[in-house]
């Protein structure tokens, strides 16, 4: 007992310890270049939507539709997650020095202001990157449509054969539909939310409407991630510093007990 309990009182809680910043600007030149990475992120999303998305369709299986699709949402939101976590970490760092820099006299350029950590900078980045997608995503929204089947023309040799039993069916999938930006923007639009798809049912036409209705707001849970990563780089950093002091202190600790140690061995001689 004695020897778990020494454990439990040398394993202390890391404190954060949260050291003044510069605050910099939540938009500036730098965090629209930071959005092109925003967009680079979409379009390997969108491929990946691509090639896997029809495996995890699970038409007759809803429980693992949710499952999968839901986890494939989560692994795009970590990924972006870390990455905001990573740049609001350094973010915060520059912002300490610059601080310094700042309270020794030194004049702060504008690029370097706006290098520094400012809370709101990781959803202007988000927002940024993903302007033009925004865009595309309302007017698809705004121009969707419950997705019917309708009677066409069949070719003639079909009707040759007067067998009205299958030219009735057929007709539903024969169609000739010219290709239109909207159909093409439908296609793009359908792959970015296709987790979203899978999730409702690739056969549920009223779910697949109210996804086309809410895909502004879709394609952007997983980039929200980067965002509240990035808030979170200021707590990362807090927390480094409090595990630096920490280890400060025990090796503050140490060195005492070892100068303290020859003292009492000359005692004992004594």
């Amino acid at each position: 007992m004695q020897k778990t309990n020494g454990k439990k009182k040398n394993k202390r809680k890391i404190r954060p310890i949260k050291k003044p910043y510069l605050k910099g600007s939540a938009m500036s030149a730098l965090v629209a270049k930071r959005g092109l990475k925003m967009l680079v992120y979409a379009a390997v999303f969108l491929m990946l939507n691509l090639f896997i998305g029809a495996l995890y369709s699970f038409d007759d299986r809803p429980f693992l539709r949710v499952l999968f699709n839901g986890m494939l949402i989560l692994v795009y939101g970590a990924v972006l997650y870390m990455d905001g976590l990573r740049v609001g970490d350094g973010d915060v760092a520059f912002a300490e020095i610059q601080y310094n820099h700042a309270q020794q006299g030194q004049t702060i350029t504008k690029q370097e202001k706006d290098r520094c950590f400012h809370p709101l900078k990781g959803v202007t980045t988000v927002l940024c990157g993903m302007a033009i997608p925004l865009i595309l995503a309302v007017v698809f929204a705004l121009t969707a449509q419950k997705q019917t089947y309708t009677l066409q023309a069949l070719p003639s040799w079909v009707s040759s054969y007067g067998a009205r039993d299958f030219t009735l069916p057929l007709q539903y999938y024969y169609q000739t539909q010219p290709v239109t930006a909207l159909s093409v923007l439908k296609i793009v639009m359908h792959l970015a939310v296709y987790p979203f798809i899978n999730i409702v049912g690739a056969r549920n036409a009223e779910g697949i409407l109210l996804i086309d209705r809410l895909s502004p707001l879709l394609i952007l849970i997983p980039f929200l991630f980067y965002a509240v990563g990035y808030v979170r780089g200021l707590h990362s950093r807090a927390m480094l510093h409090g595990s630096a002091a920490m280890g400060g202190k025990r090796r503050g600790g140490a060195k005492k007990k070892q100068a303290k140690k020859p003292r009492s061995e000359q005692k004992e001689l004594v």
